[in-house]
């Protein structure tokens, strides 16, 4: 049942109470803002993360690996080394497939 609602202050949408418990929606809650042709869709994103985040995620994880190799080369090698030995056993079963 469609229904009206107002931009606030800072672009703020109160969701009405019903469309919220309906939804399960709760203060806090992430939601993904897609532009439609015909308007704007609203769609849960509880395990979803940005683009943004995503980059950032990668680029601190990818500093933290340049650190280790440069500052504990050794331990570096011991993190390669036990990658190596797991990295066999993902495979585990997969060759008795038909």
């Amino acid at each position: 049942m469609p229904t009206t609602t107002k931009v606030g202050k800072r672009g703020t949408v109160v969701i009405p109470a019903a469309v919220r418990e309906r939804y399960r929606l709760h203060e806090g809650m992430r939601l993904i803002v897609e532009e439609h042709p015909d308007g704007i869709l609203l769609r849960h994103a509880s395990f979803s993360i940005s683009a943004e985040e995503r980059e950032q995620f990668f680029r601190e994880f990818d500093e933290q690996v340049a650190a280790t190799q440069r500052d504990d080369p050794e331990g570096w090698e011991a993190e390669l080394a036990e990658r190596r030995i797991y990295e066999r056993t993902l495979l585990d079963g997969l060759e008795d497939e038909p």
